[in-house]
């Protein structure tokens, strides 16, 4: 009897230790899919340059000096797979609303994107210098060489050279920046 439940209890070891060793298994196979995306998006969408004091009307009338601006923190973000460029233009001088005869230059509109701020992931790749441009230019005004998850841009708005400002009326001029994001 002993050796009968000392056979059975080997036996049941064995099949058990067998089945323990090589378990049934399958194989699954992972794909990570990525598709080129480029978004841009505004996130504050109206910007006022303030012109108000007589040193404003000095600084906005001069070709040189800092003119007077505004900084848009945290203006643009941009998603890209791969290198971009961002432009800025804008179809019309910005137009009187009161009496639209009378209008501000684009060409006297100056912008600047600064401060670079990715929160996820690695740095934007290859940003270039990005220097002021003026409104009526069709010039970048970010390039890179490579994409980001995620990049948020500030942008200086200035208002320069425009040397009849004050024989313009007091109202709003307005125009639409169109910002346009592209491969590089």
């Amino acid at each position: 009897m002993k050796n009968t439940i000392l056979t059975s209890a080997i036996l049941l070891a064995t099949v058990g230790f067998t089945f323990a060793q090589n378990p049934p298994s399958d194989n699954a196979t992972l794909n990570v899919n990525l598709n080129s995306v480029k978004t841009i998006e505004v996130l504050s969408p109206t910007v006022d340059i303030d012109v108000v004091t007589a040193a404003d009307y000095v600084a906005a009338a001069s070709t040189t000096g800092n003119g007077v601006f505004t900084n848009e923190a945290a203006h643009l973000k941009v998603v890209s797979t791969g290198a971009f460029k961002v432009t800025a233009s804008s179809t019309t001088d910005l137009i009187g609303q009161t009496v639209a005869t009378e209008s501000i230059s684009k060409s006297n509109i100056y912008l600047h994107a600064s401060n670079a701020v990715t929160p996820v992931g690695s740095a934007t790749v290859g940003l270039t210098t990005p220097t002021e441009r003026s409104l009526a230019a069709a010039t970048p005004l970010i390039e890179t060489t490579g994409g980001t998850p995620g990049t948020t841009f500030d942008v200086k708005y200035t208002l320069r050279g425009q040397d009849d400002i004050a024989n313009l009326s007091d109202q709003t001029y307005t125009t639409t920046v169109v910002y346009t994001l592209e491969d590089n």
